[in-house]
C-alpha cells in the first residue's frame, strides 16, 4: 500500500468552496438515508455542514468503510 492511492479510504477536502469528507470507494457503502453527495464513479462526500448536523451517521460510513476495505481493493 505504499503511496497507492487506491487504498485509502476517506480524506478531508479543504477547498475554497468549503470543508468536505471525500470516501473514495463511497459509492460502494451502503447508504440508504442518501446522506453521501457525489455523482461520480467512484467518490462520494459529505459537506462539513451535513457532517456536523450528522456525526452519528459520518460514523457509520467510516466504520462500513473499513469493514468492506477489503472488498473495495479491487473496484
Amino acid at each position: 500500500m505504499n503511496d497507492d492511492w487506491h487504498h485509502w479510504l476517506c480524506q478531508i477536502a479543504v477547498t475554497k468552496k468549503g470543508t468536505s469528507l471525500v470516501f473514495h470507494k463511497g459509492v460502494l457503502l451502503d447508504d440508504p438515508a442518501n446522506f453521501l453527495e457525489g455523482r461520480g464513479r467512484y467518490l462520494r462526500y459529505v459537506t462539513y455542514e451535513r457532517a456536523v448536523d450528522g456525526p452519528e451517521r459520518v460514523m457509520g460510513l467510516i466504520m462500513a468503510g473499513l469493514e468492506h476495505r477489503t472488498d473495495m481493493l479491487d473496484q
